[in-house]
């Protein structure tokens, strides 16, 4: 069990199932993000997403 949770924990594994789109060295983590939440900021066509009230 451990081994096979060993090989899933391997960016690899997940970047050959297309889980994941890009690895990146972590010191360009601040960098990667800024311009990920720049471009996502650019965007005034989404509207408002509302969740309403949850009844039980």
């Amino acid at each position: 069990m451990k081994k096979t949770y060993d090989e899933q924990m391997d960016p690899r594994y997940g970047a050959a199932r297309l889980w994941i789109d890009k690895i990146i060295d972590p010191l360009e983590t601040r960098d990667i993000l800024i311009t990920a939440l720049e471009a996502a900021s650019l965007n005034p066509d989404i509207p408002k997403f509302s969740v309403g009230v949850l009844q039980t």
